[in-house]
């Protein structure tokens, strides 16, 4: 419930109770009334203008930079994972990573459903068991991308016939400002 009011507000104006009471059922909410209210502003007051930009311009994102830092990225985490399992072969599934990068922007406009995205993975599922999941965030460096990825330890699995399928998408919005999508699985034929 409200208890005290200290000031009223609208699109004209601040004013400030000036009344010696503060609760609400005992005042006088006549913001006209000086012995009540005490305006911010009056006509005696200086023009304040704005401090903000009358039009805010965003630049538009370079989009071959950003498929450019697309590639490398996705080239820096396989060679990543392929660091973290150094006593491991690790085999890539080319045909699954090309799949999930049909999911990745899907996932960024939340225009696919999980029996469509079921459907496109088709093919690997019927003969595969595939555990992994996307990540999205935002773009702050590929460092932090790469501690994303690494804290999932999908790069732990030890099995040796254990095939790893690794897709990076960016969407760009403008101010250079980018959504990144990983997804990671790894894969194990099934018999």
């Amino acid at each position: 419930s409200l208890v005290t009011v200290s000031y009223v507000f609208n699109a004209e104006n601040i004013w400030a109770n000036v009344q010696t009471v503060d609760d609400p059922p005992r005042m006088r909410f006549t913001v006209t009334d000086r012995k009540c209210w005490e305006p911010f502003f009056t006509k005696a007051s200086p023009k304040l203008s704005t401090v903000q930009v009358s039009r805010l311009e965003y630049p538009v994102t370079n989009l071959s930079a950003v498929q450019v830092l697309e590639s490398n990225l996705e080239k820096m985490l396989m060679d990543k994972v392929m660091e973290w399992r150094e006593r491991h072969v690790t085999r890539w599934n080319r045909h699954c990573r090309v799949l999930m990068k049909q999911i990745l922007p899907r996932l960024e406009t939340e225009s696919i459903t999980e029996d469509e995205e079921r459907a496109i993975l088709g093919e690997i599922l019927s003969s595969h068991n595939v555990t992994g999941f996307p990540i999205n965030t935002r773009y702050t460096d590929a460092s932090t991308i790469v501690e994303s990825v690494f804290s999932t330890n999908v790069h732990a699995a030890e099995d040796p016939a254990v095939e790893f399928a690794l897709s990076v998408y960016i969407h760009p919005y403008p101010n250079n400002v980018l959504s990144v999508w990983i997804y990671i699985a790894t894969l194990l034929k099934k018999y």
